[in-house]
């Protein structure tokens, strides 16, 4: 009660607009702290009002800081709904370098808008006005896009608020942003155990596939004699198969043993290995060493390296690697003998007949193939020759050792190449820039497949929805704009 009666008094002795702006403000914090996506209107009519009494107070940087996050709150609650639906809320690091290019930009643009400032305006507080905006621009775009580190930027910003709001005459703004820098090392926390959270988990190895069968090792070579492996290590990062790396004499190998067809709907196996032998030959793939499709087996030479995590696709020279390795590919001659194309509607409505078993399609169903097919539409009108796509880069299937090698080939296909961008584009969150470096790389910088771009995504994130749902699995329904 008597915290209650503090916390009234203060409101009290603010005015109606500096209450409102300060509890909705507080409000934005925690529930982005935990997550909730209704943070974002929060902070929406926080920022609002902010706009206003910033102005008051002769802090015009603060005040087309305020009005920017109105904006990105529009963006972010799209932002976090589309990461929610598609990615499971993922939280995403930055690399050093794209700190490094952030900070470097922040003390550029802040000595810029700090001289105009003290030369054009009455700003009482010029350099650290133009500072925090400027900490603060950064920051509300790395929280749009889940950036753990987000939190590290509010708290600097939050700290320099403090002494500006104090010494304008605001000192219950003032103790809002100290709050902030309390209630950021708080959410700083929560993420980087999220972060900790989704990067370490990995699926449960059930005890009765701990160690692949001694018939299916004697396929290994240099285990055909009943010899021992050397190394039998278990491969984390697929949730469907059984992977091992299996050193022998003879050198080493990865099994892969298949996992129940009914968690893998789409796959074929015939259709892998032309595909795959084929980047193999190109050096784009681990050599295959032996494949028995009716075992359900197949045996390739095992890299050393590491793969890429979410981080690694938001470098912009290693796009470029990337995107460079994809052109190789797309340039290769197809296999003579697979002569069937690629069919998204198809594929997309066989996955979603055998989540309806023998009863009739759902009407969102059956509404997300009404957008398909007019996403189809628009690629088709300027669709590139068929080539060979991977069609599943993201999730540990780039690995990176003296060279860039694509793993895992169940779902390569022989398709327009622009649906190699469309898979990464769909699965990660990445910026227009980013995007346009990997398509050039890609060659495929032309305005036309810019513009094909998000209507291949749709086709993407319709085809994994309808895949989750053939796996008995709860995944939310894309939708085209």
């Amino acid at each position: 009660m008597a915290l209650l009666s503090f916390l009234q008094a203060v409101l009290r002795t603010l005015s109606p607009l500096e209450a409102v702006a300060v509890v909705t403000g507080i409000v934005y914090v925690v529930l982005i702290m935990r997550r909730r996506r209704w943070g974002w209107v929060a902070g929406a009519i926080s920022s609002s009002i902010y706009v206003y009494l910033s102005a008051l107070a002769h802090l015009p940087m603060q005040s087309a800081l305020q009005g920017y996050y109105v904006v990105m709150a529009a963006f972010g609650w799209w932002s976090w709904a589309r990461n929610a639906s598609e990615q499971g809320g993922r939280i995403f690091r930055w690399h050093g370098r794209q700190h490094a290019v952030a900070l470097v930009l922040i003390a550029i643009a802040s000595a810029l808008s700090a001289r105009l400032l003290a030369t054009e305006t009455h700003a009482a507080w010029p350099l650290l006005d133009s500072l925090t905006t400027w900490i603060s621009l950064v920051a509300t775009w790395m929280v749009t896009r889940s950036v753990l580190e987000n939190w590290w930027y509010w708290i600097c910003a939050d700290s320099v608020m403090v002494f500006l709001f104090a010494r304008q005459g605001y000192p219950y703004t003032a103790g809002l942003f100290a709050a902030y820098m309390i209630i950021a090392c708080f959410g700083f926390r929560a993420w980087r155990r999220r972060w900790q959270s989704q990067s370490s988990a990995a699926p449960a190895v059930p005890a009765e596939v701990a160690s692949p069968p001694a018939a299916a090792l004697a396929l290994v070579p240099g285990l055909e004699q009943g010899a021992a492996p050397q190394l039998l290590q278990r491969l984390v990062g697929g949730h469907i198969n059984d992977t091992w790396r299996v050193d022998t004499v003879s050198g080493c190998y990865t099994l892969r043993l298949d996992g129940p067809a009914a968690m893998r709907p789409g796959v074929e196996r015939n259709r892998e290995l032309l595909l795959h032998s084929a980047a193999a030959a190109a050096g784009l793939a681990p050599p295959i060493v032996l494949a028995v499709p009716a075992a359900q087996l197949l045996v390739c030479a095992f890299l050393p390296g590491r793969t890429w995590s979410d981080a690694d696709f938001q470098d912009l020279q290693n796009l470029q690697r990337l995107g460079e390795r994809l052109a190789l590919l797309h340039q290769l001659a197809p296999p003579a003998a697979l002569v069937a194309r690629f069919d998204p509607y198809a594929l997309t409505q066989s996955y979603l007949q055998q989540a309806a078993g023998a009863g009739p399609l759902p009407d969102e169903n059956t509404a997300v193939l009404r957008q398909l097919r007019c996403a189809l539409d628009e690629i088709e009108a300027a669709a590139a020759r068929p080539v060979i796509v991977h069609g599943d880069l993201p999730y540990g299937n780039v690995l990176e050792n003296s060279q860039l090698w694509l793993l895992d080939w169940e779902y390569a296909q022989l398709a327009d190449p622009i649906y190699d961008m469309a898979c990464i584009a769909a699965h990660l969150p990445l910026s227009s820039s980013l995007q346009q470096r990997l398509l050039a790389a890609a060659g495929l910088g032309a305005a036309g497949d810019a513009r094909r771009l998000p209507a291949a995504t749709f086709v993407y994130r319709a085809l994994t929805w309808a895949w989750h749902l053939a796996r008995a699995e709860r995944c939310a329904a894309p939708t085209f704009c």
